[in-house]
């Protein structure tokens, strides 16, 4: 049997590499594209190390109540978020190598204190993130707390190098509300006591 070779000519030899190459260029920018979407980093900025959201815990009844939020510095500057509509989540941003107290408030409810320690001791470009829920105390509930111990923060967010994230320093916490169950006596017929201010006053503190 006779076999018949098929000859090109430079045309279309040059036409068929062309193509080829096209096509390899075609794939190596598809599994680039994969690559990269499987490696999300935000948009870096040297300042900032840590994105906060949090959600307030209130009773339904005192659910339109507004809520705030703010931010005190180092330098003493204080920025402040105003929750409307009953809104109850915030997010934050805050910048490496500091310290910042977040006071959240609301009418009738005693503020609360919470720390956070940027200071990173790694070098790294990385944004953390960190999540928290919180319960604001009633007034009401105050008696049956060491109200000296309110003035400090309840909690302590900072730095883990081993967990390679912020986390809550748990044995301050536990202290603060050691100090806080640190009760002294106070008038039973104030007329700010009533019959769940007690429960209140337990929860907030385990």
């Amino acid at each position: 049997m006779k076999t018949t070779a098929t000859t090109l000519t430079l045309p279309e030899e040059l036409g068929i590499k062309l193509r080829i190459l096209l096509l390899m260029t075609f794939l190596c920018a598809f599994v680039s594209g994969l690559n990269s979407a499987n490696r999300y980093k935000p948009e870096y900025d040297s300042l900032t190390c840590l994105e906060i959201e949090g959600k307030i815990l209130v009773s339904d009844e005192d659910r339109n109540l507004n809520c705030i939020v703010e931010v005190i510095g180092l330098d003493g500057k204080v920025e402040k978020l105003v929750l409307k509509d009953s809104r109850l989540k915030f997010k934050l941003t805050l910048g490496k190598n500091s310290y910042y107290t977040i006071r959240i408030s609301r009418p009738g409810y005693a503020s609360k204190l919470i720390g956070v320690d940027t200071e990173v001791d790694i070098e790294t470009d990385v944004i953390y993130g960190f999540k928290f829920e919180t319960m604001l105390l009633k007034e009401e509930a105050l008696v049956h707390l060491n109200k000296e111990a309110m003035d400090m923060p309840i909690a302590i967010i900072q730095f883990d190098g081993e967990n390679d994230g912020f986390v809550y320093d748990k044995k301050y916490t536990e202290s603060i509300k050691h100090k806080l169950r640190e009760s002294k006596s106070f008038d039973k017929s104030s007329s700010r006591i009533s019959t769940n201010s007690k429960m209140l006053a337990t929860a907030y503190t385990n």
